[in-house]
């Protein structure tokens, strides 16, 4: 079972943000409080609203305490369910489920596609490209990288850190697994890419 619960930070006005961080515990609210930017406000803000609905939705809890892992990864302490937070730009999502679970979201924009050949098995770059790349592949421009190629750079990212997330290593541990020989979880559109991994 995977349950996906969505926020795009859009919609929340700078007026209701204040009378939305009233809402948490006093240590949610000191912690969002020492972030810089107000993006990053409101996307931490954002994640914990929508970890309280969904432990509301399926357990009736409000504000379920949460730990971390010695690697960082977040988990509930009573609930017997599994979450992985993400966010990109606009965009927050939670991927909930009752088994391990880890998920990734990405705004779809030109990049150096040099990543592709530091991280990138043979495989999954020939799947970015569509054949076996080149160097002047990995050195396209931004100004020359079409929509279906970064759909499918951004779809092979996802997907790594997704696992990464499963796995609660973190990144550095995905970047040698083949994507292609896993079953995930994808929606990819014009300006996102998602990607969810649970075994």
């Amino acid at each position: 079972m995977i349950k996906l619960y969505r926020y795009d930070i859009r919609e929340m006005s700078d007026e209701e943000y204040p009378c939305l961080v009233a809402t948490l515990p006093i240590e949610q609210r000191k912690r969002i409080g020492r972030m810089v930017h107000a993006d990053d406000r409101k996307r931490a803000l954002a994640g914990r609203l929508l970890i309280r609905r969904a432990a509301e939705e399926l357990y009736g809890v409000s504000d379920p305490p949460t730990l971390r892992t010695a690697a960082g990864k977040p988990y509930f302490i009573d609930l017997p369910l599994q979450f992985s937070l993400s966010h990109s730009a606009d965009r927050v999502i939670l991927a909930m489920s009752e088994r391990e679970i880890g998920t990734d979201i990405e705004q779809i924009r030109p990049l150096s596609l040099g990543v592709a050949k530091r991280f990138f098995t043979p495989a999954e770059q020939v799947y970015v490209f569509g054949r076996v790349p080149t160097e002047r592949d990995f050195a396209l421009p931004k100004t020359e990288q079409d929509d279906a190629l970064l759909r499918r750079f951004y779809e092979v990212w996802t997907k790594k850190e997704a696992y990464g997330k499963w796995q609660g290593s973190g990144l550095a541990a995905a970047l040698s697994v083949d994507t292609a020989a896993l079953h995930f979880y994808t929606e990819i559109d014009r300006e996102y890419a998602l990607a969810v991994y649970e075994e």
